[in-house]
């Protein structure tokens, strides 16, 4: 019985370690970083177009699009943060051929996801950007609410839906977090 209580004991107290929360065992090398994607399998280095790309963040490669994530104010322990997406053409420059307008802002959806807790955190709200001068900013969403509820890895999980509300597409990016 003694032998069986010990070894529940180590158990439960290497969970602990390695649960929720930033592990003195696991995360101790995960700084917090710029988003990072995964790598885009079309190079838009080898495009020879004059006019620079910014970098794809989210590729949405059956709607053929691409969206960059731009930080207004990251979330911090007291305040939610906030981010710009803007979409355009993965075949044209994003200055040029911004290609969501209006009636798409409400299909555009970001869910923070942390996949090796299996939780996400508190709903992102998702709405057109606005010029200085209140007009619309087409092709550009802001995303509020942003609010990681804990250090580690995060998952900022953009989805398009259709007019019903299905999932056209989802694109995602990896983002640590250090709290």
């Amino acid at each position: 019985m003694k032998v069986f209580v010990l070894v529940l004991t180590l158990v439960l107290s290497g969970l602990a370690l390695v649960s929720c929360g930033v592990s003195p065992l696991l995360h101790h090398d995960t700084p917090n970083r710029e988003p990072q994607s995964e790598p885009d399998s079309q190079s838009q280095d080898s495009d020879t177009s004059a006019e620079p790309r910014q970098k794809c963040d989210f590729l949405f490669s059956a709607q053929n699009l691409c969206a960059t994530l731009a930080w207004v104010k990251k979330s911090s322990a007291e305040e939610p943060g906030e981010f710009l997406l803007s979409f355009w053409s993965k075949n044209q420059n994003p200055n040029q051929a911004i290609v969501l307008s209006n009636p798409d802002a409400d299909r555009v959806f970001v869910k923070l996801w942390m996949p090796d807790m299996g939780h996400g955190s508190s709903p992102v709200t998702t709405s057109q950007a606005l010029e200085s001068n209140g007009s619309p900013r087409t092709g550009v969403f802001r995303a509020t609410g942003v609010f990681f509820v804990m250090g580690g890895k995060w998952e900022i999980v953009v989805q398009l839906k259709d007019a019903s509300g299905g999932i056209k597409e989802t694109a995602k990016m990896i983002y640590y977090v250090n709290q």
